[in-house]
C-alpha cells in the first residue's frame, strides 16, 4: 500500500470512530469501568492509528499507540454483535474489551506488547518447563473467566493467545461467538481451526462446549512442546491435512505425538485433555489442580530438576 492510500486508510478509520468512543459501552459496568472507558474516550481523541497489526475474516486491527490500546474496525457491523459478551469479561488472562460502538462497527482493546504463543514458538522451536506450565496455567484461567459467562473460546490456540513481553503473562484474546457459530453450522460449517477442534466439534453436532476447549488446550500443549502443529504430517503423503484430521477427531483420535521424553505429569495433563467423550473430559478446574500445574505459581528462579533431565 502507497504511503497517501495508506494515510487515507488510516483517516478515514479515525473518521468512522473518533467521535463517538464509548456510546454504546456496556451499560451494566461497574462506574469504575465506565470511568476507565471515559479516559480511554479522552486519550483517543487525540490519537491517530498508526498502522495494521492484525487481520481477520470479520475484522482489521490498528494500533493506537498514543492510548495504548487496539482499534478493531469490523468489515460487517453485524458481526460486532457477539463482541457484547466480550465485553463483559474482566480477567487478567483475558485481553480486556474497553469500549465499542454496535452502529459504527468498531470495539477498542487493551494493546499486548509483546507476541502470540505462536509467534514464541517459531522464534524459539518450542516452550518447555516453567515457561510451558505458566503459559498453560493463563490459559486455563482466562477460560475459567470465559466459561464464568457462559462462552467457549470457540478457537482456542497458540495464535490467539498474547504474550506480554515484560511479564510473560498471557491472554486469551479472537475468541468467536455464539451468533456467529450458530450462522455457520446452520450451513453445516463448524467454527474453529480444523486441527485444533474436539471430536464433538469436528463431528456431530459440531458445536464447542466448555470440554471442547480443553481438547484444543490439549492440541495447544502439543504445538507448543513439538513446535509442529497438530496432525502436522499425519496422513499418508506425510502431509496435514485437514480434511483427514477433522475426520479422525470426529471418530475419537488425538493427534499423534511422541511421547517418548516427557515427563509422567506432562503425559497425564494430555491425556486427560484428548479424552474422547466431552462429558468425561477434564474441565479447566480439574486441570488446574493437574500434577504438572501443582506449586508452579509463583515462579521462581531455581530451575526443576525435570525441566533439566526430561527435555520436558
Amino acid at each position: 500500500m502507497s504511503s497517501s492510500n495508506k494515510t487515507a486508510k488510516q483517516n478515514q478509520v479515525q473518521n468512522r470512530w473518533s467521535v463517538k468512543i464509548g456510546s454504546n459501552f456496556c451499560q451494566n459496568r461497574s462506574p469504575a469501568i465506565k470511568a476507565r472507558a471515559g479516559m480511554v474516550a479522552l486519550s483517543l481523541s487525540c490519537c491517530v492509528p498508526s498502522g495494521e497489526v492484525g487481520r481477520g475474516a470479520d475484522a482489521v486491527v490498528y494500533a493506537l499507540p498514543g492510548a495504548k490500546v487496539a482499534l478493531k474496525v469490523f468489515h460487517r457491523r453485524d458481526a460486532l454483535r457477539d463482541e457484547l459478551s466480550r465485553a463483559c469479561v474482566m480477567h487478567a488472562h483475558v485481553v480486556r474489551v474497553l469500549a465499542l460502538d454496535m452502529a459504527e462497527g468498531w470495539m477498542t482493546m487493551e494493546m499486548v506488547a509483546g507476541p502470540s504463543l505462536a509467534q514464541v514458538v517459531e522464534r524459539d522451536g518450542s516452550m518447555r518447563g516453567r515457561a510451558l506450565r505458566r503459559a498453560v496455567q493463563d490459559v486455563l484461567s482466562g477460560l475459567q473467566a470465559l466459561h464464568a459467562h457462559g462462552e467457549p473460546h470457540r478457537d482456542l490456540k497458540p495464535s490467539n493467545v498474547l504474550q506480554e513481553r515484560s511479564t510473560q503473562r498471557c491472554k486469551l484474546t479472537d475468541w468467536i461467538g455464539r451468533e456467529a457459530e450458530s450462522a455457520s453450522v446452520a450451513q453445516g460449517k463448524p467454527v474453529g481451526t480444523p486441527v485444533f477442534m474436539a471430536p464433538e466439534v469436528a463431528g456431530a453436532p459440531h458445536r464447542h462446549a466448555f470440554a471442547s476447549d480443553s481438547w484444543a488446550l490439549g492440541c495447544t500443549v502439543l504445538n507448543l512442546v513439538s513446535g509442529r502443529l497438530p496432525w502436522s504430517g499425519a496422513d499418508a503423503h506425510g502431509r496435514t491435512d485437514a480434511f483427514m484430521a477433522m475426520w479422525r477427531a470426529a471418530h475419537g483420535h488425538a493427534p499423534p505425538r511422541d511421547e517418548s521424553r516427557w515427563t509422567a505429569e506432562l503425559r497425564g495433563f494430555v491425556a486427560r485433555c484428548f479424552e474422547p467423550d466431552p462429558c468425561v473430559r477434564a474441565l479447566p478446574p480439574a486441570l488446574l489442580a493437574e500434577p504438572l500445574l501443582r506449586g508452579s505459581v509463583p515462579m521462581t528462579g531455581r530451575a526443576l530438576a525435570s525441566d533439566v533431565s526430561s527435555g520436558e
